[in-house]
Parts: structure tokens; sequence; C-alpha cells
């Protein structure tokens, strides 16, 4: 049986915080679950919460992690080199 999405007789979703695209309202309610839900409470008796999180949500978070710690190395890589180019031209040595 098809659902008619036209129908008038749907209504809304009660009324909810703003969800984040990865994982609804999962990631504010991990970062402070009092804040969150009584933020939550302050919307009215009903409220909307979207808690989920998908496999593509945590490959998607996994991929920008790798990419972070990438750039992380790559920084830290570039400036070791620089601090061991500048002991070279200061003519220093490594030993303290």
């Amino acid at each position: 049986m098809a659902h008619d999405l036209s129908n008038k007789n749907v209504t809304s979703l009660p009324p909810s915080q703003r969800p984040s695209f990865i994982g609804g309202h999962l990631p504010a309610f991990f970062r402070d679950r009092t804040a969150f839900l009584t933020r939550q409470a302050e919307l009215g008796d009903v409220t909307y919460l979207r808690m989920e999180l998908k496999i593509t949500d945590l490959l998607v978070e996994q991929r920008r992690l790798i990419d972070a710690n990438r750039d992380v190395t790559e920084t830290l890589t570039k400036k070791y080199k620089a601090e061991a180019d500048l002991y070279i031209a200061l003519g220093l040595t490594f030993d303290n």
C-alpha cells in the first residue's frame, strides 16, 4: 500500500533542535547530555529526536579523520625538516 504524502491530514514533526547532517542529534547529545536534554525539554512536552548513525556516516567520519591525520603528519614533517635545516645553517648539533 503506497502512502499518499499529499494527504492534508499528515502533520509535521514535533519541534526539535536542528540536527546535524551526520548522526542527527547524537553529536550534540554526546557533547553535553544534560544541556541537550534541557534545551529539548524547553521546546515542549513532545519533541522530535533523530538519533541515528549509519555505516556511511562512520565511513565519512573515518575518511575525514584520516585526512586530518595526514595533514598534521605533513605539517609536522615540514616543521622538523625546517628545524633541522636551521640547526645545520647555524652550525648547531642536535645534542643538547
